[in-house]
């Protein structure tokens, strides 16, 4: 078969696995900045110079079928040689791919499967609502001590903090793509849970002893590539339908009206209290941001999950590389990389304490900024700012390189809220005498 691809953003990185090198023609856009370049070794063409090639089939690698479609159409393009990527299962490709464990997920799945509870999400991003959502359930069964599996067809960062949690995590590509018949692992499962209307093809034929829980988040939008002869004639017997409210429901109501949905509407925790740190600079070993982060993970988890760490400053050291690599089992912790100028004003103005953990640090002007803001801040002793501080009255004061000092300060901070707030006030009391423009005037008048 010979393809061309029509789309190169996010779901060509998702799906272009599925076609050989050999198969594909030539990738279409509709972005004039991407026309006449070449993406992994293919040229990338506009809809109009499609006229001329040979090729079997157009497959639209994006949710804007409607419009893609009717412009294909319009160029002249028979609609039986148009598929979406909800599509691949009929198109006869027969690639297969691994599936990977990460966890106990390989004991879960060979022998414990039948008194587990099975998952199934699109990605494991850190952003969306029906991600999220499903990931909120995973900790509740969890928690309420049901055995559970997570599988997902994408990769992605909330893999590690499910696994942080002890929750197996099974990443395999097949998923949505392939029938549940010819999926065998997701089969035998005391229940399986899928996420959102991309399931559509994997429970069209199914095992049917296996119950299944699909819950919708969709608009009618996304329906746009469902293949609607396959969804009407879908058994949904041992299958239970639920929606996140009328929206998902009424969209794929108009294609099966009397298919039974109830809802089941995702909760979203109440938060506590949280307290903002800011470290700002350079990551790198003089700035001690590696000092910082141990003293983070030192924390109790009932501590650190009450506060939020943001560390602002370029990122493309070795050290960056290695605090961002364990930062992803730290959900409170958020490598900002550099920002604007006014995107570090916003963040400082949003923090509420600025954590200085530098090994060596004549005069941080970063201090002095945070204390001109009215922020507390924690400062190693190997600053020279420290000599302005008083240790628990305008600001606190720790060991240099000594992670556990730091944490006891930091733990303080979250604990009494209300004597950060003072300590904020005296910073900005001791800025106003040390290190306000007129009291540097007037140093440097009486120096003239």
């Amino acid at each position: 078969m010979r393809y061309l691809l029509f789309g190169t953003g996010d779901y060509y990185q998702r799906y272009k696995k599925w076609f050989g090198a050999d198969e594909v023609v030539a990738l279409i856009d509709n972005s004039p900045e991407k026309q006449h370049t070449i993406i992994d070794g293919f040229n990338v063409i506009s809809p109009e110079e499609i006229n001329g090639l040979e090729y079997d089939h157009i497959v639209i690698l994006s949710f804007y079928v409607r419009e893609m479609k009717r412009q294909l159409v319009d160029l002249g393009v028979d609609t039986e040689r148009i598929f979406h990527f909800f599509d691949l299962y009929r198109l006869g490709i027969n690639k297969r791919f691994e599936i990977t464990c990460y966890g106990a997920a390989e004991e879960e799945i060979r022998g414990k499967r039948n008194s587990s509870v099975l998952l199934l999400s699109t990605d494991l991003e850190l952003q969306g609502g029906p991600a999220t959502g499903l990931i909120r359930v995973a900790r509740i069964l969890k928690q309420s001590g049901t055995d559970v599996v997570f599988g997902s067809m994408q990769d992605g960062p909330q893999k590690e903090k499910l696994l942080a949690e002890g929750i197996p995590v099974v990443i395999d590509p097949n998923l949505q793509v392939r029938q549940m018949v010819d999926v065998e692992w997701t089969q035998g499962f005391r229940k399986v849970i899928c996420n959102t209307i991309g399931f559509n093809v994997f429970i069209s034929k199914r095992d049917k002893n296996t119950p299944i829980v699909w819950w919708l988040h969709d608009s009618s939008f996304f329906y746009d590539g469902v293949d609607s002869n396959l969804l009407k004639n879908t058994d949904f017997s041992n299958v239970e339908v639920y929606s996140v409210g009328k929206v998902p429901k009424q969209a794929i109501q108009k294609i099966v009206p009397t298919l039974q949905i109830k809802d089941l509407i995702y909760g979203v925790e109440e938060p506590s209290e949280i307290i903002y740190f800011i470290v700002l600079g350079y990551i790198e070993p003089r700035k001690g941001q590696d000092i910082l982060l141990d003293a983070i993970r030192i924390l109790d988890k009932s501590i650190r999950e009450r506060a939020l760490f943001y560390f602002v400053g370029n990122d493309t050291s070795e050290m960056a590389g290695e605090i961002k690599k364990q930062a992803v089992l730290m959900p409170q912790v958020v490598v900002t990389g550099r920002v604007s100028e006014i995107e570090k004003k916003l963040l400082m103005k949003s923090a509420d304490v600025l954590i200085c953990p530098s090994r060596e640090d004549p005069m941080p002007a970063s201090v002095v900024e945070a204390m001109l803001m009215r922020k507390a801040t924690i400062v190693s002793d190997a600053t020279g700012i420290a000599d302005y501080l008083e240790d628990g009255k305008n600001g606190m004061i720790f060991a240099s390189e000594d992670s556990h000092m730091l944490a006891q300060k930091i733990e303080f901070c979250i604990r009494n809220v209300d004597k950060v707030r003072k300590m904020s006030e005296e910073s900005y009391r001791t800025y106003k005498e040390h290190f306000s423009m007129s009291a540097f005037e007037e140093r440097l008048l009486e120096i003239i």
